[in-house]
């Protein structure tokens, strides 16, 4: 096996196995767990085929995000030298940021082909999937929480669910890309993807339904809309997708309507995880208010909103690891420099994605839909809660990152080899 084939073996195993990030171990004494070290076996049998002249190519296609990624590394490292338990926060780095870079990375060097990029895409999805069927066998062995929410291994129904949220646009692509070859006639070959493609968007599904994970719902929800907003334009009235997603807010709203948990949103005083996340909210601002230029270093938030109770009414959770706010995780963690840079690496990437997302006769638009779906669930669900700051969520952000510099990369190829079969005609 040559050292290529290996890298994409391990980066392939890597997407099928994300949770085992859960199995933790100690080498050389360094915490570390399983899913950090197939990460490595990725990335060094990748460096290992060394070609400087690729990796050369490689850098002219991502200098637009190095500046930004250099920002945000510089800030969350500046703020945990700043600030006490820097061993902890060092180990948070590595974690959620180095380790998925360095994975982002040897995707870079070893998928350079759609067929690639979707065999990628279905490992992570055949993940999520397990996880999902998973969630069924608790189900149906009734280990649920005391509110009677799904969770299972993990450790709440919310981290559940955005584990589970990416796969529902991968499955979506997957489920519809056979659908077309059905509808082409193509029985033979259809049966087994069609078959597996509903059941097991089905199963994530179920599992994702009893996590009762309204936030997650309505951002998975919030966006499907925004592309077909940014894909139909004026247009969106007209849409068939539009249809369907405002059917999907329908039947959330009936099947909730009488649960209590639903209720509790509307009952002022009502202890709620809306009651919950303003009282966090509110600490984390004050907080910031303190530490607005270099933050409090990851993983030190439960300890300052603890130091912060004195200014506030009796919290109505006490066990807050996060400010479950995205961009407030960002700015407080890695300070002025952290939000920054990650703002603004979003930004770019984003521009560049849809402005290719837009040009309607692009053959990369489904592709694009999964990619773009899933980091604007992110945005969205980040305004109410932390969908990165995990080792799993970290890593398929940089997964899906990398993965969009990829449909860039080979559509700036096909462009130029449709100009040099011009050329050669004329």
């Amino acid at each position: 096996m040559n050292s290529h084939k290996a890298s994409r073996t391990f980066i392939y195993a890597t997407l099928l196995t994300i949770p085992l990030y859960l199995v933790r171990l100690t080498v050389w004494e360094i915490p570390t767990n399983i899913l950090e070290v197939v990460v490595l076996f990725s990335f060094l049998f990748s460096f290992w085929n060394k070609n400087i002249n690729f990796d050369g190519r490689i850098y002219q296609q991502i200098k637009i995000y190095f500046w930004p990624v250099s920002i945000l590394l510089v800030g969350l490292l500046l703020s945990s030298f700043l600030n006490p338990h820097y061993k902890t926060e060092l180990g948070i780095i590595k974690g959620w940021f180095i380790i998925p870079l360095l994975f982002s990375w040897a995707l870079l060097r070893e998928i350079d082909s759609r067929e690639k990029i979707e065999k990628a895409l279905y490992c992570l999805y055949f993940g999520t999937f397990l996880v999902g069927l998973a969630g069924l066998f608790y189900l149906w062995s009734k280990h649920l929480t005391y509110d009677l929410r799904l969770q299972a291994f993990y450790l709440s129904p919310n981290y559940l669910a955005m584990f589970l949220a990416p796969g529902i646009f991968i499955g979506k692509y997957f489920l519809e890309s056979n659908l077309k070859i059905l509808f082409g006639h193509c029985y033979q070959r259809i049966k087994p993807g069609l078959f597996f493609s509903f059941f097991s968007l089905t199963t994530i599904l179920i599992s994702f339904y009893f996590t009762y994970s309204y936030a997650t719902w309505i951002s998975v929800i919030g966006s499907l809309f925004l592309l077909e907003l940014i894909r139909s334009g004026k247009k969106i009235f007209k849409s068939k997708y539009f249809f369907t997603i405002i059917l999907l807010f329908a039947i959330f709203i009936s099947f909730q309507i009488n649960q209590k948990k639903f209720h509790s949103f509307f009952v002022p005083g009502e202890k709620s995880s809306l009651t919950s996340r303003i009282a966090i909210w509110r600490s984390s601002i004050r907080i910031l208010m303190d530490n607005a230029i270099v933050g409090i270093g990851s993983g030190n938030f439960q300890e300052k909103y603890l130091e912060y109770q004195k200014f506030f009414p009796p919290y109505p959770d006490w066990a807050v690891p996060q400010p479950h706010n995205l961009y407030l995780a960002f700015w407080l963690q890695g300070g002025i420099l952290g939000i920054f840079g990650f703002l603004l690496l979003i930004y770019l990437w984003l521009k560049s994605l849809v402005k290719i997302f837009l040009k309607q006769k692009n053959g990369f638009q489904p592709l694009l839909s999964v990619i773009l779906g899933i980091i604007f669930y992110t945005l969205i669900h980040g305004l109410v809660d932390t969908p990165y700051w995990k080792n799993d969520l970290s890593l398929i952000f940089w997964t899906i990152f990398a993965l969009g510099i990829i449909i860039m990369r080979e559509k700036n190829k096909n462009a130029s080899q449709s100009q040099s079969i011009q050329s050669s005609l004329f």
